[in-house]
């Protein structure tokens, strides 16, 4: 983890797993709320544009990248249609401190990470904030019971 602070030297710490499920337990709290808001928000025009778009991946050789790079359209344009800007960045600064370690959680999970970005996109195409909540919520559990388990990696606990 590299923490740049104002007017110094950047500062490279060890990234345990502790610290990665912490990251992700703030994930958990912050961003199902934010997508609860900008399934409100959020114009129909681009809800269907996100779709297409996962619909792609599922039809394309959906390797990580592909996966990935269409996972986090989705996650960065609910924060941008979320009506909060300071939630928007935190979770974008939680997303960027965690971009590495989603990309190994990815790798295994492509049919489950579509399957679950299009039960958000249904809930957001309803205009249910509730139910966008609870299936970002759990499109998100999955990433923190990843790097719970002690087989993911030499991390410290």
């Amino acid at each position: 983890m590299v923490s740049l602070p104002t007017g110094r030297t950047a500062i490279v710490s060890e990234v345990t797993a502790k610290m990665l499920v912490e990251l992700v337990e703030m994930r958990l709290l912050l961003e199902p709320f934010m997508a609860g808001r900008a399934a409100t928000n959020m114009p129909t025009s681009v809800i269907v544009e996100l779709q297409e778009r996962v619909q792609e991946a599922r039809g394309a050789a959906n390797g990580p990248d592909v996966v990935n790079t269409v996972d986090q359209l989705v996650h960065a344009t609910f924060s941008a249609w979320c009506g909060n800007a300071r939630m928007a960045r935190t979770v974008n600064d939680l997303h960027a401190m965690l971009a590495l370690a989603r990309v190994q959680d990815l790798a295994s999970r492509h049919a489950d990470v579509l399957s679950s970005l299009e039960s958000i996109l249904r809930a957001a195409a309803a205009r249910d904030a509730d139910a966008t909540e609870v299936e970002m919520r759990e499109h998100i559990r999955p990433f923190t019971t990843y790097f719970a388990s002690p087989s993911h990696g030499p991390m410290d606990r």
